[in-house]
């Protein structure tokens, strides 16, 4: 299995539950070492959608957030962020 950006991501996601700051601090500090295994277990665990920072289909509105989501989970139509209005239900970082 060869591991790509998104898998990477992905896995950092999981493993931190979406928290930002530590989830910079492993991509800046550490090289993660991911196995197939570890991959495998990430991509079981997410019953959405999901888009990273590094994808063709991130939405260019996101880009320009001050602290753009490294990845976001997400149901319906993604193409619908390009629209000039829009609606939008967004979940916190650190759910209570």
């Amino acid at each position: 299995m060869q591991v790509s950006a998104r898998d990477i991501l992905l896995s950092i996601s999981i493993q931190y539950d979406g928290d930002y700051q530590k989830m910079i601090e492993e991509i800046k500090y550490r090289k993660p070492a991911f196995t197939s295994e570890k991959i495998r277990e990430a991509l079981s665990k997410v019953k959405s959608n999901f888009c990273e920072i590094t994808g063709d289909q991130y939405p260019e509105v996101f880009k320009h957030c001050a602290n753009p989501p490294i990845l976001f989970y997400y149901y319906g139509n993604l193409s619908l962020l390009e629209k000039k209005y829009r609606i939008t239900c967004v979940g916190s970082r650190k759910p209570s």
